[in-house]
């Protein structure tokens, strides 16, 4: 609580500028609750707002939806979750929008939107993760009228090559943090000037004072946004991404999706990729396993993506080592060859294994509920920790008194 109320101290300072907020996953881990609902309760409390809500700017209609969990997400606590009560509201409010410009803001991007991102291993990347995470997406291309997507959540600075996103012309902007909390030694804000016509996207660098100009857009407009990238000596080290898309397909919009397939649908046998640490042009290997998803071997990592996302949606093998190979089983155990990211026969694969120079079996997963291979590697942490308190005090408990 004390927390919340040093931060409304601080937002007040800004007024009479309106201010509106979204919930994200630290603001749902106060000490201070036992449940979630204590905690959101206080938060709305002490900010005086809705943790949902819509704001007319001139034309524009600015949209926030907030999650609503951590001690009760069934996997990682830090997962952004937007429960079904926001989501029947988000879809009544976009639909009743009509035409008119839109800009959503959510601590976590929205699966498939293509930016640079991290959490992927423990399955808190995007919105509701674990749970329909394509929906937003899905909304997103019946809505051509949202324009902006602001999202937070990776601790990461404006200097990535997909800072800024684009899928169905719609940028997706990834907004940095303005103290120590990050990955990456920038501190950066995002900064919006709006006309009646269109609008600026900037970059404020906390460190230095300078304002960037990073996008420049018509509300309405037949052409896709076209970001401006960083310049190359702030670009900052991106070689383990997840879809690696090379400067020039970046700063062309990368075919409106920005994920970095070399065929819309997916109809290519490679797709080729650059990582911007020494510019060499290389070719990763896409397996097919059916059920609309793709594993790739990257970093010493067996990483699952979905096709119809074009996204990263979990992690199969954490760490592969020298000389292990991947093979694919099927129900027979019998081994089965994947030729490429088409290849059909992938549908009989029934478990990946990891298996050592001799042959040895080391690691083996089967399809799990959703069709796929990822593992889940991160229960939910506060939920470990009450159990383990819990149990200390029970044993402390049982020790007679002398």
């Amino acid at each position: 609580m004390a927390c919340f109320r040093r931060a409304h101290t601080y937002i007040s300072g800004f007024l009479p500028v309106r201010t509106a907020l979204v919930v994200g996953n630290h603001d749902l881990e106060g000490e201070d609750f036992e449940t979630d609902e204590e905690n959101l309760a206080a938060w709305r409390e002490v900010f005086g707002q809705r943790h949902y809500w819509s704001m007319e700017l001139g034309d524009v209609l600015c949209i926030g939806i907030s999650t609503v969990r951590f001690r009760s997400n069934a996997f990682s606590a830090h997962e952004v979750y937007i429960d079904d009560e926001q989501l029947s509201w988000f879809k009544n409010t976009l639909k009743a929008a009509g035409q008119r410009p839109i800009i959503i803001f959510s601590h976590a991007p929205p699966l498939g939107c293509g930016l640079t991102s991290v959490h992927v291993k423990n399955r808190c990347a995007f919105l509701n993760h674990s749970s329909n995470a394509a929906e937003f997406m899905q909304l997103v291309e019946q809505h051509s009228n949202i324009c902006l997507w602001f999202s937070g959540h990776f601790h990461l600075s404006h200097n990535y090559m997909r800072s800024i996103s684009v899928a169905n012309n719609c940028a997706f902007v990834q907004t940095g943090v303005i103290g120590d909390c990050n990955r990456d030694g920038y501190r950066h804000s995002r900064v919006i000037k709006g006309s009646k016509e269109g609008y600026r996207l900037y970059t404020f660098d906390h460190n230095t004072g300078d304002l960037r100009l990073d996008l420049k857009q018509p509300w309405v407009s037949a052409s896709s946004p076209r970001p401006i990238l960083p310049p190359q000596d702030q670009l900052c080290d991106s070689e383990d991404e997840g879809w690696p898309l090379d400067r020039a397909a970046a700063a062309n919009g990368a075919a409106g999706r920005s994920n970095g397939f070399a065929g819309e649908d997916g109809d290519e046998g490679a797709f080729a990729f650059e990582r911007p640490a020494n510019g060499a042009q290389q070719q990763r290997r896409w397996m097919a396993v059916g059920r609309g998803r793709l594993l790739s071997l990257e970093d010493s990592m067996l990483v699952e993506y979905n096709i119809a996302s074009r996204a990263p949606v979990g992690v199969v093998f954490l760490s592969i080592e020298e000389g292990e190979e991947v093979v694919f089983v099927d129900e027979a155990g019998g081994v089965v060859s994947i030729a490429g990211p088409t290849d059909s026969v992938g549908e009989t694969v029934a478990a990946v294994e990891l298996r050592d120079p001799s042959g040895h079996v080391t690691q083996r997963v089967e399809r799990n509920l959703e069709g796929g291979f990822f593992q889940v590697f991160q229960q939910n942490k506060w939920r470990l920790r009450k159990q383990r308190e819990a149990a200390a005090q029970a044993a402390a408990a049982a020790v007679p008194v002398s």
